[in-house]
């Protein structure tokens, strides 16, 4: 058969596919009840393609920064994103339904976290006296004239801790892995890319001590045999290939803002 290859097994790390086949992950936007509980029609919805063949499922993105980044909840602490942090014994019932149905079809899945979203977010928490947040001081994606404030480095790494935390709950819930939102100019991107990372103090500083950080963090909870993946941003294999001078215009437009 053509492409033979694709439907051989494969391993990340010690975690065996059935194939090469991988669903990269798409939003799960209204897929949870307002605590974060995946609702059925996200098991269906999953399993379905678990069923077709699909080797590896990775979830969309799950934010582990509640109560820190004011972008990811609504009124009352609720929220339209799964919710995989805390303690909640009946948030984790609903992931432990999804990955049963999903390995009931002998294929694997990982969920993806994210830090949040920072700049990227919505600008409405602003209107009820909530003090948005990103990697530096930085202008808001949809509405440029709110601006948002460095977090601190304590708030960082309480984020760190959140994705230790979330990175247990998934294995105990029955997740083979996790993936990391390190993409698109969200906030773990904001934190690790030059044109939004200008801080000049503390420890991430650094552009890359959030993502080593939390890598270390989630193989320390989860042991060293759990795989992770990293979703990086294409603007930092740009910068590989090119050097700091991709970014030069960004900086130029950004510093001082």
């Amino acid at each position: 058969m053509e492409y033979s290859k694709l439907f051989e097994a494969g391993y990340i790390g010690k975690c065996k596919i059935k194939n090469r086949i991988i669903m990269a992950p798409m939003g799960n936007i209204n897929m949870a009840d307002p605590i974060g509980r995946p609702l059925q029609k996200m098991i269906d919805y999953f399993a379905e393609r678990a069923k077709g063949g699909t080797g590896l499922l990775i979830t969309g993105l799950i934010p582990v920064s509640y109560g820190i980044d004011p972008t990811v909840s609504e009124d009352n602490d609720t929220t339209y994103f799964p919710r995989i942090d805390g303690s909640s014994r009946t948030r984790l019932s609903g992931w432990r339904d999804l990955t049963s149905a999903v390995h009931s079809y002998d294929a694997k899945i990982f969920i993806q976290l994210t830090a949040g979203l920072g700049r990227v977010g919505s600008p409405e928490p602003a209107l009820k006296g909530k003090l948005l947040k990103s990697a530096s001081f930085n202008r808001n994606f949809y509405v440029p004239q709110v601006p948002h404030i460095p977090f601190t480095d304590r708030e960082i790494r309480k984020i760190v801790k959140n994705f230790g935390q979330a990175a247990v709950n998934a294995k105990v819930s029955g997740f083979d892995g996790v993936q990391l939102h390190g993409h698109e100019g969200y906030l773990m991107d904001q934190l690790t890319s030059a044109p939004w990372n200008r801080r000049k103090f503390g420890r991430y500083k650094n552009k890359f001590q959030f993502a080593v950080d939390v890598v270390r963090e989630i193989k320390k909870r989860c042991g060293e045999d759990f795989p992770i993946i990293y979703r990086v941003d294409l603007t930092q294999g740009l910068r590989e290939s090119y050097g700091d001078d991709v970014f030069k215009k960004d900086l130029k437009v950004w510093k001082g803002r």
